[in-house]
């Protein structure tokens, strides 16, 4: 089967130093517990495997994100086309910095929203100063939000940001209520590489569209998770219904 938008050039910006002997440590590991009895597999764990050991890591922090936006050396002109992906803490707890990327300490949501916003600004005056901003699809999205019976509601944690903009897309900043969801960014992503603009997409949704979530209510418990279902939105969270759907472990 031939992919429509195939990687055939994917790279890394970064030496990963890669410790081998760590490296072969931890990949036997993988290998001892693979061919292990199952019976036996019930009574075992390999949790303490961790192959981030083996390399030098970049760091997420908004603070060294930021800096080396900054610091980046001029970006190139060339004939290929570049796929950039930057992973940031955003405005993950502790919320530690002020609008200007400082490190405080005792924040407020608010204010690591706004260091978010200048990590942000900085990327795309970057891109606009080496004259590379119109021709690129940009995409500015959390890989979750945050919600329950708690302040997190009141602090509007449920919603995870998606910003978007497409090739050669001049116009007012504006916003939506589609109640868009993980599922449809592959869509997406398809249609702003034919060309479409932001103002063109998710035109099959509904705002009365029923959406489901899987929801824990801490972090560090997934195993026990109840199904909902809303017409709402995340923050709408006195409107979710059960299901049902029960998943224990």
């Amino acid at each position: 089967m031939v992919k429509k938008y195939e990687i055939s050039n994917a790279t890394s910006i970064n030496n990963a130093n890669l410790d081998l002997k760590i490296y072969l440590d931890e990949e036997f590991k993988w290998i001892k517990f693979k061919y292990l009895p199952y019976s036996l597999k019930k009574a075992s764990q390999i949790e303490t495997m961790n192959f981030n050991k083996c390399i030098e890591r970049f760091w997420w922090g908004d603070d060294f994100v930021y800096n080396n936006i900054k610091n980046e050396v001029k970006l190139e002109r060339i004939e290929n086309n570049i796929f950039q992906f930057i992973h940031a803490e955003g405005a993950h707890t502790p919320f530690n910095y002020d609008r200007d990327l400082n490190y405080i300490q005792n924040g407020t949501y608010s204010q690591k929203i706004e260091a978010c916003i200048t990590l942000i600004n900085a990327y795309l005056q970057r891109l606009k100063n080496n004259g590379v901003y119109d021709n690129s699809i940009i995409i500015i999205m959390a890989d979750h939000g945050a919600g329950g019976e708690n302040d997190d509601i009141i602090l509007g944690r449920a919603n995870p940001i998606l910003l978007i903009k497409g090739f050669n897309e001049k116009h007012n900043f504006f916003t939506s209520d589609l109640p868009v969801s993980y599922y449809d960014l592959i869509d997406a992503y398809t249609d702003l590489l034919d060309g479409r603009n932001s103002t063109e997409l998710f035109s099959n949704i509904s705002y009365s569209r029923l959406r489901e979530f899987i929801c824990y209510f801490w972090f560090t418990e997934t195993d026990h998770m109840v199904e909902y279902e809303t017409e709402g939105t995340a923050r709408d969270w006195q409107n979710f219904r059960e299901t049902g759907n029960v998943y224990d472990r």
